[in-house]
């Protein structure tokens, strides 16, 4: 959550929120809505939630895909993890810029295929088992490059061996 730099009183969205793993990384000052689309892991976080005391925290369950939230509503938004699971990336990407307002800040933790090396080939050989496993191992990170209204400001390596990429973003419609 560092790399969105959440303030005092913002409104934040982190989506595929899981089992909250990453809830301790939210300030308490940051009203924190988490969505998930699989009711066991919203147990689980809601779990954690009410022994943490946490009530800068909201979670609801929603597809990722078509959000229940106002248009220009979200201060911030994470996407932690989630956009090579869903079967349209893209959707969920216009859905950040639809529900952040103009000058939200967009962080997007996810696998993106490598574009050379042993870790492409490898990424390669193991496609068709990853897809059929709902994970898509050689998306792109050109889709986020390419979602209308999002200007990427910076994607850099990050997690174990650097296999996973932040990527930071920001809304920039009228």
């Amino acid at each position: 959550m560092q790399a969105l730099q959440p303030r005092a009183s913002e409104q934040c969205l982190e989506v595929g929120v899981g089992t909250g793993l990453a809830l301790p990384l939210w300030p308490k000052e940051v009203a924190v809505t988490g969505i998930d689309a699989s009711p066991e892991m919203l147990e689980r976080a809601e779990r954690l939630r009410r022994r943490r005391n946490w009530d800068h925290v909201t979670l609801a369950g929603m597809d990722a895909q078509q959000l229940d939230f106002p248009t220009n509503h979200f201060d911030c938004v994470a996407a932690l993890y989630v956009v090579s699971v869903v079967p349209d990336p893209a959707a969920i990407l216009r859905e950040r810029v639809r529900v952040g307002r103009p000058g939200a800040r967009i962080a997007i933790i996810n696998h993106f295929a490598h574009q050379s090396g042993w870790i492409r080939t490898a990424e390669r050989m193991l496609a068709g088992a990853t897809r059929w496993a709902g994970w898509d191992l050689e998306l792109s990170s050109k889709v986020v490059h390419d979602t209308p209204d999002i200007k990427v400001i910076s994607e850099r390596p990050a997690n174990w061996l650097g296999y996973w990429t932040l990527i930071v973003a920001e809304v920039v419609k009228e």
